[in-house]
């Protein structure tokens, strides 16, 4: 995963602070965050959230090589922060009628006894990635599965599942943005543009990096160099959402 993936972590974890604890001093932030990023290529975005509103602070810049400043519209692949997405279209598509938590996942999905609660929670028994799962290019792993592949993969274990203590999941998460994407009769990335980004004037999210604005898209980095953007392929439901951190505040 790339470092400008697990960045974004940092965001969720300072965006879900206790409204009610005293804000700190942004230069402290500042030096914190400075702190931590040390000499890693990159840079960091952080949102602090309290009752007082928003404050962003960030770190460092694009690369070694760029020298440009991140900025709280700098944007990024916020990685498994997309599952939440997903789970705000199950909880649209409940109040809309479209599925219930209790009921078994729909197409493009074969008849099975999972359901969307169980994906939601990482119960349903499915595991990390499917068995069958074929690694392609390794610095972009995803980018050939496609959905017919998922349904494939899905089908042939899902008789066979019990409901399991929590096992993360992005095999499942994958299941369930596509099958609320089914049950409203739209590709999943449409979906996520009129249910969420759209009402919510989440004007800097896009579905995926290829359709963010380049100009302002934080490079990937790896332990070793720079690194690759990922194409999430059938398992955008899971991870392939790119935004920034004024967007992200306002989501939170």
């Amino acid at each position: 995963m790339s470092s400008s993936r697990f960045f974004l972590f940092y965001l969720a974890a300072l965006a879900c602070t206790s409204l009610a604890a005293a804000r700190p001093a942004e230069s402290l932030l500042k030096t914190s965050l400075k702190t931590w990023l040390a000499a890693s290529p990159g840079g960091v975005a952080a949102a602090y959230i309290d009752a007082n509103g928003v404050l962003f602070v960030q770190a460092g810049q694009f690369s070694a090589a760029d020298p440009r400043p991140v900025t709280p519209d700098t944007l990024f692949e916020i990685g498994s922060v997309t599952k939440t997405f997903t789970a705000l279209l199950l909880a649209d598509a409940v109040q809309a009628g479209k599925v219930t938590v209790d009921t078994p996942v729909g197409p493009p999905f074969a008849p099975s006894a999972v359901t969307p609660l169980q994906l939601a929670t990482h119960t349903s028994g499915l595991p990390p990635l499917p068995t069958d799962f074929l690694l392609g290019d390794p610095e972009n792993p995803y980018a050939s599965v496609k959905l017919a592949d998922l349904v494939k993969s899905f089908d042939a274990v899902a008789a066979g599942l019990k409901p399991a203590p929590s096992t993360y999941s992005n095999f499942g998460f994958a299941v369930l943005g596509h099958s609320v994407a089914g049950a409203w009769g739209q590709p999943y990335a449409e979906l996520l543009s009129s249910r969420v980004l759209q009402p919510l004037g989440l004007r800097d999210t896009q579905p995926a990096w290829r359709a963010a604005d380049r100009a302002r898209l934080a490079p990937p980095h790896s332990p070793t160099g720079p690194g690759h953007n990922w194409d999430l392929g059938a398992f955008a439901p899971a991870g392939s959402i790119t935004s920034s951190t004024r967007d992200l505040a306002r989501y939170v």
